[in-house]
């Protein structure tokens, strides 16, 4: 961004989860700042300007201000902000009611492990929520369902059972709403929609293919879960070199490979000539 835009004096960043414990301050002067992600830290940035020069310098190194405050419970509880917060609760809990009969922070299981995601890998969490689209979806339609899949970008977070003595083992209705917190269905209602169509063995068996290639090409995020399918892949398979490709091909191309080859061959040879 800031190849784009030189000029930028501040960038607050976000979504990445990433934690600064100091700003990142590039050669041009462009100030940094990230405080993480779930409300673990305040950020605090002072600054001062110089109308002289036009300078901008940033004043916790002077005043030995933290540029991370933690967020815990030893911060005493705003009035008005808890009666804001006790007011959301109250219309969630409504929402919530209607939509389940029971409220937001309701008892609905118990464990005495943690359900956790897992980078590029088979997970307990992502075999929890694949298991349960089955189940749900041949509850609500008396069909059989065979397999369900899930992307790793869509797991939000993990299931984290109580540890106090009041909460131990406990999982909340919020701590399994929270993983699968995505989508919106077009009648307002949250998840997304349920839809049906049909799809063959071939088209099941390149869907496969390209999920092996998506999270070589893009990370985790397109790492697929499964749940009531197996199956075994080469890595090295994955990708296929052409010498006069300047990149890999993914080998799910293969049947379209023939006028590729051509292509790449009839401008090889545009650049003999």
């Amino acid at each position: 961004m800031l190849k784009q835009f030189p000029k930028i004096d501040i960038i607050i960043g976000g979504h990445s989860h990433t934690v600064l414990e100091e700003p990142i301050i590039t050669s041009d002067g462009t100030i940094i700042v990230q405080t993480g992600d779930s409300l673990r830290y305040l950020g605090v940035l002072e600054l001062e300007y110089s109308r002289d020069n036009r300078e901008l310098k940033i004043r916790n190194y002077d005043t030995g201000t933290p540029f991370l405050i933690k967020i815990d419970d030893e911060i005493p509880i705003d009035p008005e902000v808890d009666a804001v917060i006790k007011e959301y609760i109250k219309k969630v809990n409504a929402m919530v009611y209607n939509k389940t009969g029971r409220y937001i922070l309701d008892t609905v299981a118990s464990s005495d492990f943690a359900l956790t995601t897992r980078t590029l890998q088979e997970s307990n969490i992502g075999d929890f929520i694949t298991d349960a689209m089955r189940l749900v979806v041949e509850e609500k339609t008396g069909e059989k369902v065979d397999f369900a899949v899930f992307a790793n970008g869509e797991i939000r977070g993990n299931i984290t059972p109580g540890t106090m003595e009041y909460s131990k083992g406990k999982i909340s209705l919020y701590d399994l709403l929270l993983p699968v917190s995505l989508g919106v269905g077009e009648d307002g209602s949250p998840g997304y929609s349920l839809v049906s169509f049909c799809i063959t063995g071939e088209e099941v068996y390149r869907v496969l293919e390209i999920t092996i290639l998506l999270h070589q090409l893009y990370g985790d995020d397109f790492f697929v879960q499964f749940s009531g399918l197996r199956y075994y892949y080469n890595p090295q398979n994955a990708f296929i070199k052409i010498p006069f490709v300047d990149k890999k091909i993914p080998s799910a191309m293969l049947p379209n490979l023939v006028v590729l080859l051509r292509l790449s061959a009839i401008k090889a040879l545009e650049n003999k000539l």
